[in-house]
């Protein structure tokens, strides 16, 4: 689970709101409208009277207090003939609140420790400080109480209206898969795993219910999840196991046609490949783990994907090719990588190519135009034009004449720029 993410479920369970990001200070049970400077030194009062060891180290900065009261503007000084009227307390207790805070900063052991003891609190906040604990228990790992507390949370229906039960279902979600992944290894048959399945299958209803509703607003993540929760799901036997792989492979096409530009669209597509070995579709399988390796150059998922790759041919040889890295691989490898602003990766596949003694002349060509594109977006303007004042020797076009001007201006070298346009002028 991401900081950020955390941050979001933590503020808006401390402030009671169904409003995603919701900030402490802004929680306050109607206070009247508040001037910055207001806000600032009660909020450092606030802190060194507590005196707490939990307390941040740095003050806390407001700068969204101006949303607190819409006449204000920023960088206007407040009037001090104005009387600033009286500000209601925090309607939360300080632990919950610091709890919270703890929690959006990555502190998920400080929140487990402000959590702890929840007597004293009336039944809303205490399911308030509830949810923030069964956050903070999946982040350091202790999936088991994690779903306890969501268990719990779930049958509460007074509360499920009054916060944002999307946010809830996915996290639980997570949870069952998290704690279903350390079983899904136990052998096939045994109730370990037949208990893995189970959970995996409770998880992926779990978010299809939530899918179904209109107003969702963590529908994109939850799809993701729940394909990965699918990919995950072994099946208890043989024919149990192709079925799911089959289900799997459908979600997956869906997740990765509507979000292209997801920061995890490699290893999404990864985990597919596996999925169809699963499914015995074997030359599909390699056919993905092939386009991984050239399309995703660079990211991790194209070296898992090489070596998957091969195992798979080794293991399937009469319906798998061998892997190899012919010459076009290689310079479409380094064009995606390019892309990908991978220029490093980029750069080596370009160098090690026409390093090559047995490389065709056509294709050392390419591949030298090509380096020179690597060059100019890694901003190394030398190894630019080198490369292009050579295919400039050879091809005198308008449009290398272009690239090789660019490289002349952004490498300072305007005496070779201007011999170039004036090259052929009498």
């Amino acid at each position: 689970m991401s900081r950020r993410r955390g941050s979001w479920i933590a503020f808006s369970v401390a402030c009671g709101v169904s409003v995603v990001g919701a900030s402490p200070i802004a929680c306050a049970q109607k206070p009247a409208p508040l001037r910055a400077a207001q806000i600032q030194t009660e909020v450092e009062a606030g802190d060194a009277e507590a005196g707490d060891p939990f307390a941040p180290a740095r003050r806390l900065r407001v700068p969204w207090a101006s949303e607190l009261d819409p006449d204000m503007e920023l960088g206007v000084a407040p009037d001090p003939s104005e009387e600033a009227e009286p500000r209601e307390l925090a309607a939360l207790p300080t632990d919950l609140a610091r709890a919270a805070e703890a929690l959006a900063r990555g502190e998920a052991s400080v929140a487990l420790a402000r959590t702890e003891d929840l007597k004293g609190l009336d039944p809303i906040r205490t399911r308030r400080a509830q949810v923030i604990r069964a956050t903070a228990l999946a982040e350091v790992g202790r999936w088991a109480e994690a779903v306890a507390l969501h268990e719990a949370l779930r049958e509460d229906k007074i509360w499920r209206k009054e916060f944002a039960t999307e946010i809830l279902d996915l996290y639980f979600a997570r949870a069952l898969a998290a704690l279903a992944a350390g079983q899904s290894a136990a052998p096939e048959g045994s109730e370990a795993r037949a208990e893995a399945q189970a959970l995996n299958e409770r998880a992926s209803g779990l978010l299809g219910d939530a899918l179904s509703v209109k107003l969702n607003r963590e529908g994109p993540a939850m799809r993701v999840e729940r394909a990965r929760i699918q990919a995950a799901m072994t099946g208890e036997d043989e024919k149990a196991g192709y079925w799911a792989a089959v289900k799997a492979v459908r979600t997956l096409d869906g997740v990765l046609r509507d979000y292209p530009n997801h920061p995890d669209h490699g290893q999404l597509r990864l985990l597919r490949a596996r999925t169809l070995v699963r499914a015995k579709k074997y030359d599909q399988a390699g056919a993905a783990f092939r386009s991984i390796a050239i399309e995703h150059a660079g990211e991790p998922a194209a070296e898992l994907a090489w070596r998957e790759w091969e195992a798979l041919a080794a293991a399937q040889p009469k319906k798998v090719d061998t892997p190899e890295w012919s010459w076009r691989m290689r310079l479409d490898a380094a064009k995606h990588a390019r892309d990908a602003r991978y220029v490093e990766h980029s750069a080596e596949v370009l160098d090690a190519l026409m390093a090559s003694p047995d490389l065709p002349e056509h294709y050392f060509r390419e591949a030298q135009r090509s380096r020179a594109q690597t060059s100019r977006r890694a901003r190394n303007w030398e190894q630019c034009i080198v490369d292009l004042e050579k295919a400039w020797e050879r091809s005198n076009n308008h449009e290398l004449r272009d690239e090789l001007s660019r490289c002349y201006e952004r490498g300072e070298r305007y005496d070779e720029l201007l011999d170039l346009w004036l090259e052929g002028v009498a």
